[in-house]
């Protein structure tokens, strides 16, 4: 009788590590829900940030390498909002490869979302302005030049 109930005991205890191992992966998947500061992430903020992903993707896509044959074929775009204003960032497009009409619809839309984002999670910011780069053509490629505006 001495072993069976040695037998139970060990049961017992490969049933409660058992247990346990459940219990972490409970605290995993939660943890998973949560954002940087350990808040949680709703379903409309997660949507949000897919589809800003999916618009950055699609910017960059239609841009793809900037190629053109006048410098008056590269322009700038505006993409984003940062929290304290401006841009999040520019790019650099040629409208000989690009579709122009197409990628101010694509940055407005994922400016507005920025927007939006920006108010749902009371994004802060270091209030540093980026400074609008200039446009040159470089062996038929339209670039970025550095602002000298600082």
């Amino acid at each position: 009788m001495g072993m069976s109930r040695l037998s139970v005991i060990a049961m017992l205890i490969a049933a409660s590590v058992a247990l346990a191992g459940c219990a972490d992966d409970t605290v995993q998947l939660d943890s998973a829900m949560q954002d940087a500061a350990g808040e949680p992430v709703s379903v409309q903020e997660q949507s949000l940030s897919e589809r800003l992903t999916e618009l950055d993707r699609a910017i960059r896509e239609e841009v793809g390498i900037a190629r053109a044959e006048r410098f008056d074929q590269c322009q700038l775009l505006a993409v984003g909002k940062r929290a304290c204003g401006g841009p999040e960032f520019y790019m650099v497009y040629s409208t000989a490869s690009s579709d122009a009409a197409k990628l101010q619809a694509l940055a407005n839309e994922y400016t507005e979302l920025r927007v939006q984002q920006i108010a749902q999670t009371g994004e802060m910011s270091t209030c540093e302005m980026l400074p609008k780069p200039g446009v040159m053509l470089e062996g038929g490629i339209c670039k970025v030049v550095a602002s000298v505006d600082r």
